[in-house]
């Protein structure tokens, strides 16, 4: 690096102030993980999303400097930069060493999902061409009774899988069983349109949840829709979604609400007996819970 470099460097970094200079790299990420967790449900990486709420925190800084502020490794944040600067979430300068800026967090995000629409809108017309070619090699199979039974990998799948359980329902029940975290998370997702749309279809849908709800969640909770919402003790920090007499999906532990989801697994079958014994333990939960009060 050049002298003129190393005194920019110098000058950038002397601008922080006192607090920032005593930034602790894990208070700071483990004081936003909630915040972290919206970001990359939004579609950032991890490192991406805590380079950017640095840049908010710290304001325009050079890579080195951001990346001992934050404990990154120096190198994998101008990949992450390359990524921010794509998304239109920052903005770098044309000296050396460079300087980056934070995009104001509304402009950031309205590219974000501008860019997901254009994505989607992309998806669309392409699957009208997949599907009809796929269906041009379809083999007649005959439907089978047998029980099936398949795994789901990442949380926006088992959503998708939940989504549709409660678009093609032919029962008039299910249960949701899941943490208060879990339907934050399903709060911002297409979830409670689709819960309103299967009650429309005469479907009743019972909430079972964590007796501890913020006022914040408290919220989230009746905008879910649910038909009739309970609270108690769970069997576990995973998540049951049982359809009477059809089928089940059932999800391991996800309680950190940095995770993105990508680690996220969950078992889908339509068992008669597994089914029908978990629907039992639904049943259980919810003669042993009591009505969920809003905060």
């Amino acid at each position: 690096m050049s002298r003129k470099a190393v005194l920019q460097e110098r000058r950038t970094s002397s601008s922080f102030g006192t607090n920032d200079e005593k930034m602790h790299p894990i208070h700071f990420i483990n004081e936003r993980k909630e915040l972290l967790a919206d970001l990359m449900n939004m579609g950032l990486e991890e490192p991406e999303a805590i380079m950017y709420l640095g840049l908010l925190h710290i304001g325009p800084v050079t890579v080195g400097n951001l990346a001992i502020k934050l404990g990154l490794d120096r190198g994998k944040m101008y990949r992450s930069l390359t990524k921010l600067r794509n998304y239109g979430l920052v903005a770098t300068s044309f000296s050396n060493p460079v300087i980056v800026t934070p995009t104001e967090p509304s402009k950031a995000l309205d590219t974000i999902i501008e860019k997901k629409r254009d994505e989607l809108h992309s998806m669309k017309k392409l699957s009208e061409k997949v599907i009809t070619n796929l269906k041009s090699h379809k083999k007649e199979i005959k439907v089978s009774d047998t029980s099936t039974f398949s795994v789901l990998q990442s949380r926006p799948i088992i959503y998708n899988r939940i989504g549709r359980i409660l678009d093609d329902s032919k029962s008039n029940l299910i249960y949701i069983v899941t943490t208060t975290n879990d339907i934050a998370k399903m709060y911002y997702t297409s979830m409670p349109e689709k819960i309103l749309s299967a009650k429309k279809n005469d479907v009743t849908i019972r909430v079972i949840t964590e007796d501890k709800p913020t006022k914040v969640i408290s919220e989230m909770i009746k905008r879910l829709n649910a038909s009739e919402v309970r609270v108690g003790v769970l069997p576990s920090k995973g998540r049951m979604i049982v359809e009477m007499d059809k089928q089940i999906v059932m999800s391991e532990s996800s309680e950190d609400l940095a995770d993105s989801g990508n680690s996220d697994v969950a078992i889908h079958t339509n068992s008669p007996e597994i089914v029908q014994n978990m629907f039992s333990l639904c049943e259980y939960l919810w003669n042993n819970s009591k009505e969920f009060v809003e905060i």
